[in-house]
């Protein structure tokens, strides 16, 4: 359960997938996100915090698991 997790953020739902593009879709995806959630500048923060550490240790975590350093 803890490497899906770790595997769901650290793709951003799976995006990093796509065979194309990963990064200009994960882009697109946190821009709609933030078109229709529309947080204040508080929630922005927290919402930058929160992601940042959560990707990096889930990151970190399947990196570590699957020996591959920085996957494309």
């Amino acid at each position: 359960m803890i490497r899906f997790f770790s595997n769901l953020v650290s793709t951003v739902i799976f995006i990093g997938y796509i065979p194309f593009a990963p990064g200009t879709f994960g882009s697109l995806a946190a821009f709609f996100f933030l078109y229709y959630v529309k947080p204040d500048n508080l929630q922005l923060v927290i919402f930058a915090v929160i992601g940042f550490f959560l990707g990096t240790v889930c990151s970190h975590r399947i990196e570590k698991e699957s020996g591959i350093k920085d996957n494309k």
